[in-house]
């Protein structure tokens, strides 16, 4: 064999030993890849094994990973960018014309300044990632081996990217289920504090309407007798949603009933009392809307106080021109130490065939599909039509007149109605 023979013989083995420890490095990087993400590594760990795998083993020397991630593009990943304008580290409408890797020279995009490839990751039609891989090392002399480079950056690039989605994915999946739980544990709660059985006797007769927004709301209303002679109202309207909402509505429901068995209790009183549970609990986090009222079957006199609620709304003998809005009271429950300048409504002699409409602003703030609300203006409008002394009956005409107000449009807020007519 002569010297050139000879020459060629030993190159093709270096090529050779090359080729076969290339294709070692490939498969020992996909093992360590595919071990990371039956190991549940973070997504930030992920990117960083990415970064190492393209930097160390595939001679890249500047990267910058392009992830759509809750409706965002953002740079997850980077490598030797701080040189460039990181207005070409931002996402591009024009990038979408690309479904398949790119090289920037070819193209008139102004990132062929800083970046050598575009390499788009899609999930059918949807884009998942774009890299931006710039700074190659020649890695090999045989064209091939350049295109099995590529190749393999394009296969590690798809597998990691896919993985973050499939766990971007799950965990989506797992928050929704938790979600879910809560609001179902949240509606078992609250439909506890809401009674099934309301009054209705020679004095009175009460109706309610509930109706929670995505079945678990923040409101909650009770009727209950505190003596022989006497029963309690109130509504309340907490703010937030879910099942803490929904706790701190139960520990106020057992505040109110345990406060208002005490007979000398005065309603003022019960308010500051209510204030400081639910201020303590909360810290002034949370705050809720409230309104109580104490009648008196035999001597007709309604003591009342509002908590930064809705004023209820009250007919006098059923006449518009009798309207009374029950507004004394003070502000929102949980929100200071101390309620500021609070005072006891009152109404004595309850006039036969009055009605009171108690309710919260879901009511007030629904809006139709024109843009207009169903203001108070609307309720009282409504309430002067009606004829029944049936609460029932009232009730049944008010949801019908919401309905047809509200169209087609979804209600935003919890809606809830305690509708009481005196004898």
């Amino acid at each position: 064999m002569n010297d050139q023979a000879l020459i060629r013989k030993i190159l093709a083995n270096e090529l050779e030993d090359s080729m076969v420890q290339y294709k070692q490095m490939e498969l020992d990087s996909l093992l360590e890849v595919t071990k990371s993400i039956n190991l549940n590594s973070s997504a930030e760990n992920l990117f960083k094994i990415y970064g190492f795998i393209l930097q160390a083993q595939m001679k890249v020397n500047r990267l910058a990973v392009m992830y759509l991630e809750d409706g965002e593009w953002i740079c997850k990943h980077k490598i030797d960018v701080e040189d460039v304008d990181q207005s070409f580290l931002k996402f591009d409408e024009s990038w979408l014309k690309y479904q398949e890797t790119v090289f920037l020279k070819d193209t008139n995009l102004p990132l062929k300044e800083h970046f050598d490839i575009l390499l788009p990751v899609y999930h059918k039609e949807r884009p998942l990632s774009f890299v931006l891989i710039g700074k190659l090392k020649e890695y090999m002399d045989l064209e091939d081996s350049q295109t099995n480079r590529m190749n393999f950056i394009q296969t590690i690039t798809n597998i990691i990217v896919v993985a973050i989605e499939n766990k971007r994915l799950f965990n989506q999946q797992l928050a929704q289920v938790s979600f879910e739980r809560e609001m179902e544990l949240a509606a078992k709660v609250q439909n506890m504090l809401i009674p099934n059985q309301l009054p209705q006797n020679e004095y009175l007769n009460i109706d309610a309407i509930y109706m929670p927004h995505f079945n678990i709301g923040g409101d909650y209303y009770d009727v209950f007798p505190v003596s022989e002679d006497e029963l309690l109202v109130c509504m309340a309207d907490v703010s937030g949603k879910g099942i803490s909402a929904a706790l701190l509505m139960a520990n106020f429901q057992a505040m109110l009933r345990v406060l208002a068995k005490e007979s000398d209790l005065s309603l003022t009183h019960l308010i500051q009392k209510l204030n400081s549970g639910v201020e303590e609990i909360t810290k002034g986090d949370r705050f809720l809307t409230f309104f109580v009222a104490r009648y008196n079957l035999k001597t007709r006199v309604l003591e009342y106080v509002n908590a930064g609620h809705p004023p209820p709304v009250l007919f006098q003998n059923g006449k518009a021109e009798d309207l009374v809005r029950l507004d004394k009271g003070t502000t929102i429950i949980g929100a200071f130490k101390e309620l500021p300048k609070l005072q006891l409504g009152k109404v004595e002699n309850l006039a036969s065939d009055s009605k009171l409409i108690i309710f919260t602003d879901g009511l007030t703030d629904l809006e139709n599909q024109n843009g207009e609300f169903f203001e108070e203006e609307n309720i009282i409008d409504f309430i002067s039509k009606q004829n029944t002394t049936s609460s029932s009956s009232f009730n049944e005409a008010l949801l019908n007149d919401i309905n047809e107000f509200r169209g087609e449009t979804v209600f935003t807020d919890d809606i809830s109605v305690i509708s009481i007519h005196f004898h």
